[in-house]
């Protein structure tokens, strides 16, 4: 059994993909596997992926129709056999002892999930700064309230026990934008633990990156939280942590909506009023969010305003109703979040 699965989705990402590659198979742990899963990319990605299987034993390719990238994550899962899992976008790449470090960590703490911090990669700047994460000492702590968004999101930047996975059966929701928030969601509200290692990935910040296109993508937040309300019907969580996801769901909803096109907004709020009609939380839930700080009340009256839908009918007023501090509180937050969308161009949908 490999210590280490490191699930690779792959599309349209040519001119990235040996970089990503060469990080891997140099790595300074040597028992890992390396699942390159080529979702129908239109380029010349099939052709590498089996260049490198040729050169590399540990290297397994699955070329399958175009499931989108959550689809391309289930199918490395589905044939991985490591102790843990890694996924990797294929446009970034990780330093050579990421594996082997975050692999100690995991044995040292006995945690369910390792956190790695980041540096960015500006490729238009050809600069580097650091990331939004940085781990500069190894511990580990139990999942709050206070550190449950930093434990699930992104998929990427996280080594995860795949027994714990297995034993759950959590998968991505297919062929749907913003396909981890539901997995990372779950991740959290299951999970005891999370330690904490250095900072081991590269992240990629591309040109024309989708993540800030205002189109009918957004729509898919809908599709993914629909998807997570359908997985806590078989999964034993606690209420603290489902309504924990109940509220960054709803920040997202409210931060999308005013990003959402014009002929779209009417839309998008049937939507949110549809997913949220039948969800009960109370004020104090609100009031135990670290990240909403001093704007829990303002959420917690867009809330009140979708369980009563009379936002439907007053669209110029809710996109006015508490922008600037709901917003500017998510912004830095939130551009980084999204970064998973642009996958980043390693499957369509």
């Amino acid at each position: 059994m490999p210590k280490v699965s490191v699930i690779i989705p792959v599309y349209n990402v040519e001119a990235y993909l040996k970089q990503c590659l060469d990080s891997v198979i140099n790595q300074t742990l040597k028992d890992i596997e390396i699942i390159l899963v080529d979702d129908e990319s239109p380029d010349n990605c099939p052709k590498i992926c089996d260049d490198y299987a040729k050169k590399d034993k540990r290297i397994k390719v699955i070329h399958q129709k175009n499931r989108g990238l959550g689809g391309a994550r289930n199918a490395g899962l589905d044939v991985a056999l490591g102790e843990y899992v890694l996924f990797l976008d294929s446009d970034d790449w990780i330093s050579e002892d990421c594996c082997e470090q975050m692999y100690r960590v995991a044995l040292k703490f006995g945690t369910e999930i390792v956190l790695s911090g980041e540096t960015l990669y500006f490729e238009n700047e050809n600069k580097y700064s650091q990331g939004y994460r940085k781990y500069s000492e190894h511990y580990s702590e139990e999942i709050t309230h206070k550190n449950y968004i930093s434990c699930f999101t992104p998929a990427w930047g996280r080594l995860y026990n795949r027994k714990f996975i297995e034993n759950n059966q959590l998968r991505f929701v297919e062929k749907c934008f913003y396909e981890d928030n539901s997995w990372g969601c779950l991740i959290a509200a299951l999970a005891h633990k999370v330690s904490y290692a250095g900072n081991f990935f590269f992240y990629r910040q591309r040109a024309g990156s989708i993540t800030n296109k205002i189109d009918e993508k957004i729509m898919d937040w809908n599709r993914d939280f629909e998807y997570f309300k359908e997985q806590l019907k078989r999964l034993t969580i606690s209420k603290n942590m489902i309504n924990y996801a109940y509220e960054w769901y709803l920040l997202n909803f409210f931060n999308y909506l005013h990003k959402c096109p014009p002929n779209l907004i009417k839309n998008f709020m049937t939507l949110i009023y549809d997913s949220f009609k039948d969800i009960e939380l109370k004020k104090d839930d609100f009031n135990k969010q670290a990240i909403f700080m001093n704007n829990h009340h303002n959420l917690y009256m867009f809330f009140k305003r979708i369980k009563k839908g009379s936002f439907l009918k007053e669209e110029k007023s809710i996109l006015l109703f508490g922008f600037l501090p709901l917003c500017t509180i998510t912004k830095k937050y939130l551009i980084h979040k999204n970064k998973h969308i642009s996958s980043h161009s390693t499957s369509n949908t």
